[in-house]
């Protein structure tokens, strides 16, 4: 807008400048009283226009002030949205895409049932289930959430895509016993959580929203399909355990391949690494092979989590029901 105005005051200048000029020509006489009248007029004019053009100028520089003011204050508000915690300057997650992928909620309702088939193996009551406060990791579109909203007494979702957060606050119904929040996990997330600072929360019409979680540990942290896009996993799982009380559960469920096979479905997402240039927490171009229980087990037991157990147990149909399948390795341990 600082351009427009500037060539409107041009053009406004240069026609100020054009009537004394042509007054000028239309008067090259020899001078006379008349003359000298209609000069001493002609000046008076020309002290009145140049005031009002400076008045103008005024005018405008005070409207062009306003206005770069309300610009720059609509340009800070914008880049107070929160931004995407994936190691990019942008968010490469799309929650209204990923909602319309084939298999998308076929897998969550699988993804569910693995979580409480991970507990209640592990000998957990469906009561204990029902006073269980739960960290939802990598949470997404809220594809998974309302399927375990049944089984647990509270839910607080993270993610560190924005966009996904925002599918997330349209696609879960509103509950007192759901929230989520913009969060990476780092060895720092313990601290970050029992501060009491308050985190972003965006939903589509409050993209700038803000709360405090309502929880600072968990009964319960669990992650669906996220650990595969993790690299840095020593620091990752130093924000899972420390937001975890003692004698609590972490239970993850990802792709999977039996010991000793070639990745299973070579070729197909996920049957090789694949990274991105400067590495990622999350993002869907970035990702690496399919565990097996054991290099499962090993992430867990490398953080300390004791009675670590895995198993490949059913399938996911992650392609759409139709398509090919891929094993569901379901890893659970607690802890001490």
């Amino acid at each position: 807008m600082r351009n427009q105005n500037s060539c409107y005051v041009d053009h406004h200048h240069n026609q100020h400048h054009h009537h004394p000029h042509d007054g000028d020509h239309q008067h090259a006489h020899p001078q006379s009283h008349e003359h000298a009248h209609h000069d001493h007029q002609l000046q008076q004019q020309q002290m009145s226009e140049t005031h009002e053009h400076q008045v103008d100028n005024r005018n405008m520089h005070q409207h062009q002030h306003q206005h770069d003011q309300s610009y720059e204050h609509q340009h800070e508000q914008h880049e107070r949205r929160p931004q995407p915690l994936d190691g990019h300057q942008h968010d490469a997650w799309s929650g209204e895409d990923y909602m319309l992928r084939p298999g998308t909620k076929e897998t969550a309702v699988r993804s569910a049932e693995s979580v409480v088939y991970a507990l209640t193996s592990a000998g957990v009551t469906e009561k204990e289930m029902g006073e269980m406060d739960v960290l939802e990791i990598g949470c997404g579109p809220g594809s998974v959430t309302p399927h375990l909203e049944p089984h647990f007494s509270t839910i607080h979702s993270i993610d560190t895509s924005p966009s996904m957060l925002v599918a997330f606050s349209q696609n879960v119904p509103s509950s007192p016993k759901l929230t989520h929040s913009l969060h990476a996990l780092s060895s720092s997330s313990a601290t970050t959580f029992s501060s009491g600072q308050p985190q972003s929360s965006p939903t589509k019409d409050e993209p700038n929203r803000e709360i405090v979680p309502p929880k600072q540990r968990f009964d319960l942290a669990l992650a669906n399909l996220v650990v595969h896009h993790v690299d840095d996993r020593e620091s990752f799982m130093q924000g899972v355990v420390g937001l975890v009380k003692s004698g609590g559960w972490v239970v993850f469920t990802e792709f999977g391949r039996e010991e000793g096979r070639e990745v299973e479905g070579k070729g197909l997402y996920n049957s090789e690494a694949k990274t991105l240039p400067g590495g990622s927490v999350n993002a869907p171009d970035h990702f690496h092979p399919a565990f097996t229980p054991r290099t499962l087990s090993a992430i867990l037991t490398n953080a300390g989590l004791v009675d670590v157990h895995a198993e490949i147990k059913g399938r996911l149909p992650v392609f759409g029901v139709d398509a090919h399948q891929l094993p569901c390795l379901i890893v659970r341990g607690r802890k001490a």
